[in-house]
């Protein structure tokens, strides 16, 4: 509608106060959720051009990030920002790269080969990147030198190549790394609007030692339709795997 105007508040409710962070276009154009940093001191968003947007509300300042396309989001520690390059392509291919910054001043630090899963990071709310001494960890798919996820360490020259895994989470700590592996399928299977089923994809679910580089499968049998579901208890001793999981439900 042409006479209206389309505006997006933040509102800060101990306070009473309010600041307008998107006006018209703007406004219009946040189609994606913003995402919190995690103290919710800052936030990303979308530009009109497709480049991400950090807000900085202690400091009042807003500043585009242009070397970040959209979708972008802050790691677990809110030190870092990560883009994925299915934010601007969905072709496979060796230029399948995610861009790592400085979440404080939004100077790019990094490249990783690879990117994180849609379903990861908009649907689990798992991040694939951490941040540690030295640096970051990074968990990515979509390789052109890893049929699995390859994980990066700071220093180290090669990345440690995970086949076959998906839908990395790290443990609180980040020493470890949950991971699903399809290993198989279930075979045909009989019922009600099922006949044309073929199998569902079995699982087992690994988990990578980042000081050891070991992998230790931990589970197996899990029928999903998509990788099962995987998190960590708080201390990181228990590894919670919800199966089936379909995505959207």
């Amino acid at each position: 509608v042409p006479d209206l105007v389309y505006q997006v508040f933040l509102i800060d409710l101990d306070a009473g106060t309010s600041i307008d962070i998107a006006v018209d276009e703007r406004a219009t154009h946040l189609s994606s959720e913003p995402t919190w940093a995690p103290m919710a001191d800052r936030l990303l968003r979308p530009g009109l051009d497709g480049s991400t947007i950090l807000e900085d509300f202690d400091a009042g300042t807003s500043v585009t990030l242009p070397e970040l396309p959209w979708p972008a989001a802050f790691d677990p520690t809110g030190s870092y920002i990560y883009s994925p390059a299915w934010a601007v392509s969905t072709e496979s291919g060796p230029h399948q790269l995610t861009t790592i910054a400085d979440a404080t001043t939004g100077a790019v630090v990094g490249t990783r080969a690879g990117t994180p899963s849609w379903e990861q990071i908009w649907e689990v709310g798992a991040s694939p990147l951490v941040a540690i001494d030295g640096g970051f960890v990074a968990a990515l798919e979509n390789s052109d030198s890893c049929d699995g996820t390859l994980i990066s360490e700071p220093g180290l020259p090669a990345a440690a190549c995970i086949e076959g895994a998906v839908a990395a989470v790290f443990s609180p700590d980040s020493s470890l790394v949950a991971l699903a592996r399809e290993v198989g399928r279930t075979g045909p299977i009989a019922g009600p609007r099922l006949d044309s089923y073929n199998g569902l994809p079995l699982f087992e679910i690994v988990v990578f030692d980042r000081a050891t580089a070991e992998v230790t499968v931990v589970a197996d049998g899990a029928v999903s339709y998509q990788f099962p579901a995987l998190s960590w208890s708080k201390d990181g001793t228990l590894l919670l795997i919800r199966w089936p999981n379909v995505f959207g439900l």
